[in-house]
């Protein structure tokens, strides 16, 4: 991990100096579908978007998180952002879409159709959801 931030470090010409704990927990809980080149992806998507000197969990995407922390996928975490002033609220429901999507089709098995049921939405629009979040499924 510290080699893969010190690349992008170097690449996006940054100084993050390590990972919070939250990073860490999520890494750890994590499945690791694509293995080291997920991980790797993932180190560069947080460091381009990281504005701290640490790797913080703002900077991980949603299925990271939600394999970490449950409760966000629900959307019980709202609260405590807008409190913060942190709310920003078209990123946040765009999240919490993709969270749903990403629980429905595991609880589907991977399919569109069974998860576009499941929802209670039209099968076009998931799929257009799935590109948008460039999300994989089954067929």
């Amino acid at each position: 991990m510290q080699h893969f931030l010190q690349r992008y470090n170097q690449k996006f010409a940054k100084n993050i100096t390590g990972f919070e704990k939250k990073v860490m927990d999520c890494f750890w809980a994590y499945r690791w579908p694509g293995n080291v080149r997920e991980l790797e992806n993932f180190i560069e998507r947080g460091v381009a978007l990281e504005k701290g000197p640490v790797f913080s969990s703002g900077s991980l995407p949603s299925e990271v998180i939600y394999n970490l922390d449950a409760s966000q996928a629900s959307g019980e975490d709202w609260q405590a952002q807008l409190d913060a002033e942190m709310l920003h609220f078209n990123e946040y429901i765009d999240d919490l879409s993709k969270r749903i999507i990403i629980r429905a089709l595991e609880q589907s098995g991977g399919s569109v159709k069974k998860t576009a049921q499941r929802l209670h939405v039209n099968y076009r629009s998931l799929r257009y959801l799935i590109e948008k979040y460039k999300l994989k499924y089954r067929s």
